[in-house]
């Protein structure tokens, strides 16, 4: 799989937004025609069967609230919220939504997000159809991003995403925000997790100066490797064995 062609880059909040709302909107016609997969069988349909009526579950099975102490012990300031398939930005998934705020260490109020999302389909074709299209958009858009003039970023993980699951794809960078973004597809089912942090100044002006080491010095009580990599290790392996659990106990 491709990677983002890295150079350093600040980029603007609202090419931010921009980026986070056209990589969750994804075509909903051509990526999957029948978001059910017209009644397909499919040997890995188990998990998926499942997933489908965990819309009052899905923010436990996410577990937000075990994110939030890797980031400076944010607090919910929205959320977390459930957005039932066909009703939110990723048009294909459940998904569990919050937005989050915490302290830096002069006392100043840091923003973000956490959005996690999990799309089940009856034919693997369609997860792969849709896995494959949201993989290569994040990956444009960030392209586009990294090669605007007069910017920097900075990317600190980027590339394939290893794991019991079949394909997965993994990228964390800092610039006008930290953010860490992870897919991973497993048979019949798409798994998303976006974290989204306003960028720490202190990176940002080591950045912009060209430092070697620009976590050196952070303002916030984390850095942005330490959160990808507790993600990328820790929490969506653990995710993932949580779902299969959680679906074999439904399937018994």
């Amino acid at each position: 799989m491709k990677t983002v062609r890295s150079k350093r880059m600040i980029l603007p909040t609202t090419l931010i937004a921009t980026l986070v709302i056209a990589t969750a909107c994804s075509d909903n016609n051509d990526a999957n025609g029948d978001i059910n997969g017209a009644n397909e069988s499919d040997s890995n349909t188990a998990v998926s069967d499942q997933i489908y009526s965990w819309e009052d579950e899905i923010c436990d099975i996410f577990d937000p609230s075990s994110i939030t102490p890797h980031l400076g012990d944010a607090r919910f300031s929205e959320g977390p919220t459930v957005s039932p398939r066909t009703t939110g930005l990723f048009y294909e998934a459940i998904s569990c939504n919050s937005l989050i705020q915490f302290e830096d260490s002069s006392g100043g109020t840091v923003g973000g997000y956490i959005y996690l999302h999990a799309a089940p389909f009856e034919a693997e074709e369609h997860s792969i159809q849709l896995y494959e299209q949201r993989v290569a958009s994040f990956q444009d858009l960030t392209q586009e991003l990294v090669d605007s003039p007069n910017s920097e970023w900075e990317a600190y993980s980027d590339g394939d995403f290893d794991g019991p699951w079949n394909e997965g794809y993994f990228y964390s960078g800092t610039g006008d925000a930290h953010r860490v973004h992870g897919f991973y597809r497993d048979g019949t089912y798409v798994v998303e997790v976006e974290i989204n942090i306003d960028t720490d100044l202190n990176v940002a002006m080591a950045l912009n100066e060209g430092a070697a080491d620009i976590y050196a010095d952070p303002s916030y009580s984390f850095t942005l490797p330490e959160v990808s990599d507790w993600v990328k290790d820790t929490y969506i392996p653990n995710l993932y064995e949580t779902i299969v659990a959680k679906a074999s106990e439904g399937n018994n």
